[in-house]
């Protein structure tokens, strides 16, 4: 006769594993030898092995697992034998970090820029191909402006180690507590003239002048030992000094560009007078 069977196969006390013909002897009701052959068929099932690793989760024939682990699966198989079949589960959760940052005006995080304070977040990709959530908590920091005003009676005024000598707009930017930038402008006036003493006619003409400026003044009783003409920049850097004896004197301005330019009577290291003229 012809049997088959999953794994193995027993028999009259006989255990068979592998396929093949068995014959066994019996005696039948006469006494008699009587043998009986089995052609035996024997079906191994395969048992399969797979690895996987998942992103928080994995589905497997049906059923889904989040931890990692070692799995089994039992079903028949063509045969109608029993295959076991087995997963080694690696499971990789998602990462979530966060981070604190500070910027002025703007902040740049992997080509996304932010301009106002708050918590952002971006999803990136881990060693593992899995999401990591990324949190940045941001504080923006603004560049600050302001202004002020002067108006002196100087011929300059110095500012931060830097003299202006002509009426304007002036800037300078300095850096808050937190880095950024802060924008100071100066609205300076410059009131020339206005610091002479009494009494005194303190002429500079023609003004605008090409070449040569002429320089008069006149006082009562005045010792001019030691009085010197001085010319300088709007920058107040000195171009030319010149002696000055009450007369009329002529200062030479050739090969000074044109621009604004300021003619000083110094007495006694003073500033007594001061007049603005113009190159052109």
């Amino acid at each position: 006769f012809t049997d088959e069977a999953c794994d193995s196969y027993t028999w009259n006390g006989e255990t068979y594993t592998q396929s093949g013909t068995y014959s066994q002897t019996f005696t039948n009701l006469a006494g008699c030898d009587s043998m009986v052959t089995l052609h035996l068929i024997i079906n191994n099932p395969v048992h399969t092995a797979v690895t996987e690793t998942a992103c928080e989760s994995f589905t497997w024939n049906g059923t889904t697992y989040t931890v990692g682990g070692d799995y089994t699966y039992s079903h028949e198989d063509a045969n109608g034998c029993t295959q076991v079949d087995t997963l080694h589960l690696t499971i990789t959760n998602t990462d979530h970090t966060d981070f604190m940052d500070e910027a002025c005006d703007s902040y740049t995080w992997n080509n996304e820029t932010y301009t106002q304070s708050g918590d952002y977040t971006q999803t990136l990709a881990n060693a593992a191909g899995c999401d990591s959530v990324v949190t940045l908590h941001l504080t923006i920091f603004n560049d600050e402006t302001s202004d002020f005003t002067i108006v002196t009676e100087d011929s300059c005024y110095t500012w931060n180690g830097t003299e202006y000598c002509a009426s304007g707009d002036y800037t300078q930017t300095f850096q808050t507590v937190h880095g950024c930038d802060s924008v100071v402008t100066l609205h300076l006036t410059i009131t020339v003239g206005i610091d002479d003493h009494d009494g005194f006619d303190f002429k500079v003409y023609p003004n605008p002048a090409s070449n040569i400026v002429n320089v008069q003044c006149t006082m009562n009783n005045v010792q001019w030992n030691g009085a010197e003409i001085h010319v300088v920049d709007v920058y107040g850097k000195l171009l030319q000094t010149k002696p000055f004896d009450g007369e009329t004197s002529h200062i030479d301005l050739t090969g000074y560009t044109n621009g604004v330019y300021f003619v000083k009577l110094m007495a006694n290291d003073q500033t007594v007078a001061v007049r603005k003229v113009v190159k052109q």
